[in-house]
Formats: structure tokens, C-alpha cells, sequence
């Protein structure tokens, strides 16, 4: 049995405007980030027995796994397939933006179930599915019978409950996964469950 902690990063830039942030990696955590950061690191160290930390390298995730680092005393180990999905095109703009400058796109991105969907210049739904599911399988590989905390992204988090738990999982964009929270999955030979999905503590003012 592996249990893996599912960590989405703190704020970031990005996200307090509102922007679509795929692989830019020039979205820094926010002051509500980093404290976000910290308020999940605290939790984390409630935890009995981390044997890992891994992490996506792209800054907002990097800067959350340095915060829980420093806390837990882990190094964290950088995976570049744990990346969020590369949204092409459509990187930086606002939703209005997106809808404005890319309308066919648009109206395709919103047919949630089509897993042919192609980002703008970017990655096609199914495959960004199937990389990040892979990514955070190969993690629960290498650490059978161990407790390991995986700093990502929401779309990488969604992509994992798919891949783990298809049929449970399969409406993923029903799923909130708020910055700073964290999702636990266990996984075993015999069957894999979801723990806990999107749990948030608001940081201390």
C-alpha cells in the first residue's frame, strides 16, 4: 500500500488574476500563496512517516515544495512530467481572453468529456491524462508500503483521481481543488481509494 498526499500549490500570480497558467513558469506564489504553502506544510507534519517529496519544477509548485521542505526536512525530488497541462496559446490570458481570441477552441475546451480536445498550440486532453497519471504511478511504484507527498497542480491532481479511479472519478471537472490544498489517495495491489479530496486550512491571519 502507497499513500499518496496530493499537494496543489499555493496561490500564485496567475491565479489571483485569473489567468490560464500552463507551463509559464513566471507565476510566483502571492503573499496568500506562500502562506497557503505553509499552512499545508504545518498539516503535513502532523503526518507519521514521509519517506518522500516529490514535485513539478515549475516555480509556483518549486516555491510550495521549498516551503514544505524546509518544514518537514525532506529535499524535494523535481519531476518534470508532474507538470500542469501545457495550454498553449491560451497561457496568460483571462477567460474572456480565451473565449475572444480563441472561440472554436473555446467551445470544444468546454465539452469537458471530449478527451480529444487540443490546447491551442498545446497538449491534447488525453495525452496530458495519461502523463500525469503515469508520472504520479511510477512515484507509488518506487515507494511500495510508504507515505509520499506529490506538490502539483489541480489539473495534475484531477488527471491522477481519473487514472487511479476511473469509474469513481470519471466527471474530474466536477472536482474543486483549491490552491494549497491537499487530496489523499491510497494505492494497492487490490484496489486503489480516495481518502480525502481538497483538504484546505485556511491560512492563520
Amino acid at each position: 500500500m502507497t499513500e499518496l498526499l496530493l499537494v496543489r500549490h499555493g496561490e500564485s500570480t496567475y491565479n489571483a488574476e485569473r489567468r490560464w497558467a500552463g507551463w509559464e513558469n513566471l507565476t510566483p506564489l502571492t503573499a496568500l500563496g506562500e502562506a497557503e504553502a505553509q499552512s499545508v506544510a504545518d498539516r503535513l507534519l502532523a503526518e507519521d512517516g514521509i519517506a518522500a517529496l516529490y514535485a513539478s519544477p515549475l516555480l509556483r509548485a518549486w516555491q510550495t515544495a521549498q516551503i514544505i521542505s524546509k518544514t518537514l526536512g525532506l529535499d524535494p525530488v523535481r519531476r518534470d512530467a508532474l507538470r500542469e497541462v501545457n495550454v498553449g496559446r491560451i497561457g496568460g490570458l483571462t477567460m474572456d481572453e480565451f473565449a475572444a481570441q480563441f472561440p472554436d477552441d473555446y467551445q470544444r475546451w468546454q465539452e469537458r468529456s471530449n478527451s480529444g480536445f487540443t490546447w491551442p498550440g498545446g497538449e491534447k486532453r488525453r495525452e496530458f491524462f495519461l502523463r500525469a497519471g503515469r508520472a504520479v504511478e511510477q512515484i507509488a511504484v518506487e515507494h511500495p508500503d510508504e507515505k509520499v507527498v506529490v506538490v502539483c497542480h489541480g489539473g495534475v491532481i484531477r488527471a491522477t483521481l481519473v487514472y487511479f479511479l476511473p469509474e469513481q472519478c470519471s466527471e474530474w471537472w466536477t472536482y474543486r481543488v483549491h490552491t494549497g490544498s491537499l487530496t489523499r489517495l491510497q494505492v494497492t495491489s487490490n484496489g486503489n481509494q480516495l481518502l480525502a479530496l481538497n483538504e484546505y486550512d485556511p491560512p492563520q491571519p
